[in-house]
């Protein structure tokens, strides 16, 4: 049989093409596979393994679902919610949209009080309650109530913070149209003096309107002998401004404040948060912003500056 040139050429093409496909196939599934969930780096990692490391088997994880396969995965621990949504016959007596509400609860309450009385009813099973929350606390669990419950505060539930919020607001009923908050970001741009030397930094944003517009507030952060002094213009004057003086974190406080609040200023001066009064005292903020400073049942164990770990004492 005579195979000819141009056949050759046809069927390297139609493989070239058919191999160009896969790989392409191959790609973009990676690229979507990273868009649809949370991104297991190097710090959720090491935190995962610290869990696993160095606590009872038997404990429970609280956070926010995403991660929750990380902990019955990884840390090898019971979760307190995955993003699997059990159906409801298999989470009794608490299904996830409890669980859901019950966290977002947690996360946004300003009452700490409240917080660890949600909590503990995750603590206290009966047999045939655990049962049924296998798919909740894992397998690896045994059907028991857990020794001890752990809690994280990380970084990515800044931006997710509406969610949190949007379900919290429905504890008690469970039901109902829930209300969002969030954290406002702020780019922060440098202050040079006439030397070109670094002596403060500015920006002209801090209110927003209820459309995200931009209210204008100036105000100008001056780094003194190592002191930040904030000047506010426009006779707007935020409650808090809270700072970092080397590893530090500072806090002052305005008296006759016009507007309520903190303006929270990142250690790297690149950028700052402005949180609302409901916000600036919710249990999350004062786990991960301020690393559990002034709560008296959640003692932090473990950072690593993107994920803390918070042992829950319920005495």
């Amino acid at each position: 049989m005579v195979i000819r040139m141009s056949d050759v050429i046809l069927r390297a093409t139609v493989g070239a093409i058919i191999i160009m496909s896969v790989l392409s196939a191959i790609s973009s599934g990676s690229s979507l596979s990273a868009q649809l969930g949370p991104s297991l780096n190097g710090n959720w990692y090491d935190a995962m393994m610290w869990i696993k490391n160095n606590t009872p088997q038997d404990s429970i994880v609280v956070y926010w679902w995403d991660q929750g396969h990380w902990i019955t995965g990884i840390a090898e621990r019971g979760a307190y919610a995955d993003g699997a949504h059990c159906p409801l016959t298999s989470c009794k007596p608490y299904p996830l949209n409890t669980r859901i509400v019950d966290v977002g609860k947690v996360l946004t309450t300003n009452d700490e009080s409240l917080a660890i009385q949600i909590l503990s009813k995750y603590m206290n099973f009966t047999e045939a309650q655990c049962e049924l929350n296998k798919r909740a606390f894992g397998n690896i669990v045994p059907c028991k109530s857990p020794s001890e419950m752990y809690f994280l505060a990380a970084s990515d539930l800044i931006s997710k913070y509406p969610w949190p919020s949007y379900f919290g607001s429905l504890w008690p009923t469970y039901s109902g149209e829930g209300r969002q908050q969030q954290f406002f970001q702020i780019g922060l741009q440098q202050l040079k003096d006439g030397s070109g030397n670094v002596v403060g930094y500015y920006d002209q944003c801090l209110r927003f309107d209820a459309s995200n517009n931009c209210q204008t507030f100036n105000f100008l952060v001056i780094e003194q002998n190592g002191k930040l002094a904030t000047i506010y213009q426009n006779r707007n004057f935020v409650e808090n401004t809270a700072y970092f003086i080397g590893s530090d974190q500072k806090t002052d406080t305005t008296e006759n404040a016009t507007v309520g609040g903190t303006f929270w200023i990142d250690p790297s001066y690149g950028f700052a948060f402005f949180m609302t009064p409901e916000v600036q005292n919710s249990v999350f903020t004062r786990l991960y912003f301020h690393g559990g400073k002034g709560l008296d049942h959640f003692k932090q164990v473990y950072s690593n500056g993107e994920v803390k770990v918070f042992k829950v004492n319920f005495q």
